[in-house]
């Protein structure tokens, strides 16, 4: 991940900075909130997984709105 965010901070340092809280989002998550995710009596609730759900489409939002134009291909 540090090596994708070097990259990014070539092209956009908006978008380095979103991917590093992309990162540090999914390595909370593996640590704190879901480390019984391997186990089989994982079992979260409705609302947990909106939320979660939720949260991560907002960072992948705002990874894809940070990206420079010639990588999204918009214009």
């Amino acid at each position: 991940m540090n090596t994708l965010v070097r990259l990014a901070s070539t092209f956009k340092p908006e978008f380095a900075s979103v991917l590093k809280e992309a990162g540090y989002l999914s390595q909370y998550n593996q640590t704190y909130r879901y480390p019984m995710e391997a186990t089989e009596d994982f079992n979260p609730t409705p609302g947990e997984l909106k939320k979660a759900y939720k949260l991560a489409m907002e960072v992948y939002k705002n990874v894809i709105d940070s990206m420079p134009n010639e990588m999204t291909g918009k214009s």
